[in-house]
């Protein structure tokens, strides 16, 4: 089968729940394991869908689930909170916390040193830092899996990015068997790369352990 990012995502009853978001990639065994469902236009919400529960991949791309349309609110959210890990010497500068009156965690008095609240002094845009500060990603998906998603970056083993994911091809038991590089950067056109090209995959970049010159000539999708 082939999923196509972006696509519409329905239940078994037809019902649209939301376009597809991402894919969730184990690299070790090169297998697709579940599917982010991204739910909503402005205040957007991404579910989990198992890779099981992929029914079928119509001839437009909209992937259809299995499961009725009464389980869709029950998916499991995905979630993936960023974090700025304080270091030991700036503890003398962080702000009063005091406890939440509605059950809440802590709430933090701003310092603009630290970066945190508002300071009616800056500028609306600000330079970035030269030296960021060292950040932590929480996530409720298994440290060992990978998630793709619009934009992950597909390069060469030299380094040159021949385009950006559009397509994942797997078989029956979820194995990839190859993906689809979107044109417009390096290549005019779509190019299915096959699976044994992926050298390593992480949540920024796909690798491939053959040159971009090499890849360029496969053939179109």
């Amino acid at each position: 089968m082939d999923i196509e990012l972006g696509k519409p995502v329905v239940t078994e009853g037809g019902k649209e729940i939301g376009s597809v978001d991402g894919l969730i990639f184990d690299p070790r065994s090169k297998e697709l394991v579940q599917l982010l469902v991204k739910q909503g236009t402005l205040l957007t919400k991404d579910r989990i869908a198992a890779i099981e529960e992929v029914a079928s991949v119509g001839p437009d791309g909209t992937v259809h689930l299995s499961i009725p349309d009464s389980m869709a609110d029950q998916l499991p959210p995905f979630v993936e909170r960023e974090f700025v890990i304080v270091q030991p010497e700036e503890y003398p500068n962080l702000p009063p916390a005091f406890a939440g009156g509605t059950g809440a965690g802590l709430m933090f008095w701003g310092n603009s040193r630290l970066g945190l609240g508002y300071d009616p002094r800056s500028r609306f845009f600000e330079m970035a830092p030269i030296d960021p500060p060292e950040t932590e990603i929480q996530s409720n998906v298994d440290e060992n899996l990978v998630v793709i998603k619009s934009g992950t970056d597909v390069v060469g083993s030299d380094g040159d990015k021949l385009g950006d994911v559009d397509h994942v091809l797997y078989n029956e038991d979820g194995e990839i068997t190859g993906l689809v590089v979107k044109a417009g950067f390096l290549f005019h056109h779509d190019v299915q790369i096959p699976a044994n090209w992926i050298e390593t995959v992480t949540g920024d970049q796909v690798r491939l352990n053959v040159r971009s010159d090499e890849a360029e000539h496969a053939g179109h999708a």
